[in-house]
């Protein structure tokens, strides 16, 4: 007797209960028509602004990439400046100490 009792609940559970769902309301072709429309102006609008950004993500890459080409193409120079420099710098400190050698 209890396992037909357990059957009769299961079958009595509504399953879409907790949906609100008004059967009454039935939307016009018009309303839909107009839904579809503006959403086909939210998709357009996107796709454009999609196509924008990607334009804009496709010139920043190539403007990181020129800077980082520069950057490094100005530390391989100020490296070569340095080591002109100190090159200079040895020359005169080894020009000064046999100068004071040849004084001496």
């Amino acid at each position: 007797m209890e396992e037909s009792t357990q059957q009769e609940d299961i079958t009595d559970v509504d399953l879409y209960g907790d949906l609100d769902l008004d059967v009454n309301k039935q939307i016009s072709f018009e309303e839909m028509k107009t839904k579809c429309e503006k959403q086909e102006l939210t998709i357009n609008g996107l796709k454009k602004e999609n196509c924008h950004l990607t334009e804009q993500n496709e010139l920043l890459k190539r403007n990181i990439s020129s800077l980082y080409l520069t950057a490094r193409n100005e530390i391989t120079r100020k490296d070569a400046e340095i080591k002109r420099l100190q090159d200079i710098e040895i020359k005169t400190k080894t020009k000064y100490s046999q100068k004071m050698q040849g004084s001496s």
